[in-house]
Order: C-alpha cells, then structure tokens, then sequence
C-alpha cells in the first residue's frame, strides 16, 4: 500500500501544512491514505474485500481497495437508494452486508430508512430493510432524524439511532403545523431491527414500539456515534445540547431511559423548573443558536419526567483529558485536576466515531497503549472558531483512546491524535488499522497505527533501529539490529508517502547492518525511515537540513 505518511514525532520542519499530528505517544504515526469525497459522514471497513466504503454527504457510496490498493470509485449513486433518500450512517455487518441509514423527508413530515446492499456478482443489490411510519419535522437545525446504525457482532440485528427533533425538550412546532409539539415516540430513541427483515415498517405510536420490540432504549438526544464491544454490549457517544452540559458516552442497555429530555450529562434540564430565566443561567452561552433563537424560555407546559422511570447516567470521565466542565456558578473547571469525575466529555465536543478494539490483539490493547476503544471530536475549540467549545481549555477536532473501567461506569480518556478538520467517523481494519475520516477539507481519510516496535517487544525482539547523524546536512546511516539473519526491507519516505530512496530489500545476517543516506538529492524537511523486518515494521523520522 502506498503510505502517505504524514507524521511521528518531529512534525514541525515539514515543508508541507500539517493536518493530523499524534502526540502523547511517540509509538503512534499517521498518514494520508486518499482523499474522500466532500462532506464525507460515514466509513466502514468490508472484511470480505478489504476495503474501506465511504458515504457522501450526497448520498453517494464509495469504494477505497485497501489491499490491492487502487483509486476511490462510485460504487452505488444515491438515485438507487430511492428518491428522496438520504443517508447519514453506514454499517457493515461480519459477512460483507451493508447497511444505510437515513431519512426520506418533505416538507413537514419524516421517515427513517434503513436499506442493505448484499453482495451479488460484481455488484450488490440492495432491499429496504425497514421505514419507519412519517413522524412530524421541526423545521430547524434540531431535526437530528434516524442518523446512525451499529451490526450486533452475531449479524443478527441492528442498533438504530433516531435523534431528537429538538434541542432540550421546547416546543417545535414547524411555525404553527403542529401546535405544542416536542418529542414524539420515534425521536431520542434506539430503535432495535432484525437485520435479515425486509420491508418492515416501524411504527409511530408508543405502545406499538414496545410491543413490537422495536423500542431497545429512550432519552437518548442524538447517540450518532454507535459502537458494539467486543462482548456484545451496546455504547453510544451522545451530543448534548446548546446548553454547556456534558456529553455523555452511554452503556445502552434494553429498556433503560437515558434521561433526555429531562437530563443531560447528569445535569437536569432546568427549563422544566418553573420560573426559568436563560439570562441568569450560567450555562448558557448567548451566542448559542438556541437562544438566539428563543428556545431558552420560561416553560410552564413542560412536561414532567416520565412517571416510575430512573435514568441511567452516562460513564464518569476521569480524565486526564476531554474532562472540562463548567460549575452550576459557571467556573470551568478541568474536573480530573480537581479531583473531579465529568459526564462524560467537555461540553459541546461533539463525540462521534466510536469504535471498540477487538480484544486480544496486537494493537491499542491495554498491554499497549489502554485503549478499549477510540472516540472522536467533531468542534474545533479554538478561540477564533465561534464555536461552543472555544471557552474551554479544550481543542476538539481529536482522537481519543478509552480506557473503560470493569464496572463500565467510569472510563479514563487520553488524547491520542489531534489536528483533524471536522473528523466524522472511524473504522477498524481488524485490530491492524484504524481509519479517520474528516468531513471538511482537506477531506482526509487517514490512518493511524502502533509502531508495535515502540510499545513493546517486538517479536523475538527482532528488530532494532537508529538514525545518525540527525539532522543529516551530508552522510549518515540507518543503522538496522536483527536478532536472526532474514529479509528486510528499508526505505527513505517523504511526507507525500513517496519511497524517495530504497536502501536494501533482501536478506540481513544478524546483527546490525549499516545502511548508507546521502542528504544530496532530497528536498530540505523531515523524512521517514521505514524499516520492516523480522515481523515488525519501525518508523523512525529523519530531518535533512541545508
């Protein structure tokens, strides 16, 4: 596979912008694999073919061949999907499945869609799994609709996320079409699906959800991040509203309520309480949308929370990082420092792309770097982005790696990768490859991985590997240790992924082998020594200077 690999640790003499840069870690790099199509909201990994498959903001389906490698290709136009059809999320399941997830809209009225593209010749056809019945628009930015799908490991059935229609539980009432209206019985929801069903239509009425065991769990405002672990058990990274109330990553369990409207984080909506008065609440930034908007009020209709029902709370964050949070008298705080615990991540971090990491295996294990499973952060917290997240001490636009306790209550989070631009979605190689897709431009789909070499024995402790003189303004060597005689490879890589030079491919006898770099020729900047051997690959990066 061409590598465009974009960094390791001495990033900042690059001659070329920067986007994704790890840190924390001198074990991670990451590297440009493509370039996706704009507005990218979805990727997945296809098992059978060995590739990766992205879906356009368009509707558009996509194919990247990973192994062979070859250009993206359209592989599926969103005309066949159905008219008026458009996609949000995709899934796919252990056999090579895939499925769609998205809405049919018009002007006032909603309908879920989940389609299956099954593998057919050179092609897939694709069915309609199951539509929900219409449920009623807000008209506004709040309309979060039926916007993400998770395959159960066995393949059986399939996790739906159907947000919400409204930012914290106000009247929407689409200018006057539906008088009173808040949530309805399809919206903040996880919707349970047999995978193997066609044509099924998912009811509107509540009781028919229940019975139909259609319902899987409630209160949940917009979980567009849905993962299975390992063992089967169901999370979702959840975004909260324009309030600064936490974001929430949530065990599903069947039959839980997860608060929404009522509860975010683990703060209670207090809109419900009567005599509410944004202008006093600490937690509302005015230049939010929603009160910009007026849909911070006093609520005296709001209704109560459900009778006989106890909300689940999301994990406890305990840091050391994505764990700000502002106090009920409007101090941020980083709650970790503090001796603190938040629910779960910053404020309006926007927790997307969430993937478990196959137990047992040789990358992001606990033995290794104590990742159970990634998460990303769609907002850019800068001070100049405008956005809900610039007050606090938090960049946004990262990866995460979560370390989840036992009790599946608390999680520790640390930064892994930042400097994406609106990253959106991750998918899993099998435990050899972590993709990230970004939404925006450069529209990069990226990929991140251990230097196996640097985290831990290597195997036999096969292979060692130094750089000198660095910076290299003459000669140098890359000095390469085996612990048994064998084939190897060594290449000088440029920030583009570009094999500049190819400094041996075949046999090393044991012990180290001197290799011979010359400045002369290459362009002043960082490159990559790459060395693969003895079952290992290392990358050690090398600056060449004028």
């Amino acid at each position: 596979m061409s590598r465009h690999i974009l960094s390791l640790v001495l990033l900042t003499a690059l001659a070329v912008p920067l986007a994704a840069q790890p840190i924390e870690h001198d074990a991670v790099y990451v590297y440009l694999v493509d370039t996706l199509p704009p507005a990218t909201v979805g990727v997945a990994y296809e098992p059978i073919e060995g590739a990766i498959y992205a879906l356009a903001g368009s509707g558009d389906l996509y194919r990247k061949p990973l192994e062979p490698e070859g250009p993206i290709e359209l592989v599926a136009e969103a005309a066949e999907q159905g008219e008026g059809f458009r996609p949000f999320g995709i899934d796919i399941g252990p056999d090579g499945t895939i499925y769609l997830v998205g809405s049919r809209t018009t002007e006032t009225m909603n309908v879920g869609v989940l389609r299956r593209g099954r593998a057919e010749g050179q092609g897939r056809v694709w069915t309609t799994v199951a539509e929900t019945e219409p449920y009623p628009l807000g008209r506004t930015a709040y309309d979060h609709s039926v916007s993400a799908v998770a395959v159960h490991p066995s393949g059986e059935w399939l996790a739906v996320n159907s947000g919400s229609r409204t930012d914290h539980g106000e009247v929407q009432d689409a200018e006057g079409d539906f008088p009173g209206l808040r949530e309805v019985p399809l919206t903040s929801a996880i919707l349970r699906v047999p995978a193997d069903a066609t044509d099924l239509v998912i009811p509107a009425d509540s009781a028919a959800l229940v019975d139909g065991g259609f319902l899987f769990a409630d209160g949940t405002r917009n979980s567009f991040g849905l993962a299975f672990a390992p063992d089967g058990e169901l999370f979702g990274a959840e975004n909260s509203g324009d309030r600064d109330d936490g974001e929430e990553l949530n065990w599903l369990r069947e039959g839980h309520h997860y608060g929404f409207p009522w509860r975010m984080g683990t703060n209670d909506t207090p809109q419900q309480f009567p005599g509410y008065d944004p202008d006093a609440d600490p937690l509302v930034q005015p230049e939010s949308g929603a009160y910009q908007n007026g849909d911070f009020y006093d609520d005296p209709t709001y209704p109560a929370p459900p009778a006989g029902v106890t909300f689940s709370d999301p994990l406890r964050n305990a840091g050391p990082d994505a764990d700000e949070l502002r106090l009920p008298d409007g101090t941020i705080v980083d709650a970790s420092e503090m001796g603190m615990t938040a629910t779960t991540f910053t404020p309006h971090r926007s927790p997307l792309g969430l993937s478990f990491i196959p137990a047992d295996t040789g990358i992001f294990t606990l033995d290794q770097l104590g990742c159970d499973a990634v998460v990303l952060s769609w907002t850019d917290g800068e001070d100049d982005s405008g956005s809900l997240l610039a007050p606090f001490d938090d960049t946004g636009e990262d990866l995460l790696c979560l370390d989840l306790h036992d009790d599946r209550e608390r999680v520790e989070a640390r930064r892994l990768v930042s400097g994406f631009r609106n990253p959106i979605d991750t998918a899993l190689e099998g435990a050899e490859k972590l993709y990230v897709a970004e939404f925006s431009e450069p529209y990069g789909l990226w990929a991140v991985e251990i230097n196996g070499a640097d985290v831990g024995p290597t195997p036999e402790d096969a292979i060692a590997v130094a750089v000198a003189p660095n910076p290299l303004r003459g000669g140098g060597e890359v000095a390469v240790t085996l612990a048994a005689a064998g084939p190897a490879r060594v290449r000088l890589v440029d920030a583009l992924g570009r094999t500049v030079a190819t400094l041996h491919d075949g046999l090393l006898p044991a012990g180290t082998a001197r290799l011979d770099v010359e400045a002369e020729g290459l362009a002043a900047g960082t490159y990559l020594a790459v060395v693969e051997a003895g079952g290992a690959r290392v990358v050690r990066p090398l600056t060449v200077a004028r």
